[in-house]
């Protein structure tokens, strides 16, 4: 350090605040005498607000109730693919019946369609075109 950077340390110094005055550690501690109290109840309420939640969690999810919620999504889930299983099925009967000698195999894609996704709305869709497959075919 330069004779400048001294001078400005000296300087600084004057006005740097003191550290806390002797004794404040031992005055604000003999203020509270049980400073563990506080903590020992938010242990104790804390634990007492996980058991409550493992109860509530167990009636509601236990035997004998209804599907975790979990399940429930696995289940819309498997219900979304079969849907999109069905419309791929569906555009391919499509492609296929416009495709010369293609009947036979959209037929059988339509008909897999009302066997096998009877319950989406496909399957309307696809009596419909086995019926138009049909009047072509009557037709010719």
């Amino acid at each position: 350090m330069n004779e400048y950077d001294k001078t400005i340390e000296a300087k600084l110094k004057r006005y740097r605040p003191l550290g806390p005055p002797g004794g404040l550690k031992e005055r604000i501690f003999e203020a509270q005498p049980d400073a563990g109290r506080p903590a020992r109840f938010a242990v104790a309420a804390s634990m007492v607000a996980a058991l409550w939640g493992g109860l509530i969690w167990f009636t509601l999810t236990g035997p004998g109730h209804s599907e975790p919620a979990d399940s429930m999504l696995v289940q819309v889930k498997r219900e979304i693919s079969r849907a999109g299983q069905a419309a791929q099925l569906l555009a391919v009967g499509d492609l296929l019946a416009q495709q010369p000698g293609g009947e036979e195999y959209a037929k059988s894609h339509y008909q897999e369609i009302l066997q096998n996704f009877s319950d989406t709305g496909f399957s309307v869709q696809a009596k419909g075109q086995l019926k138009s497959l049909f009047e072509r075919s009557v037709k010719q």
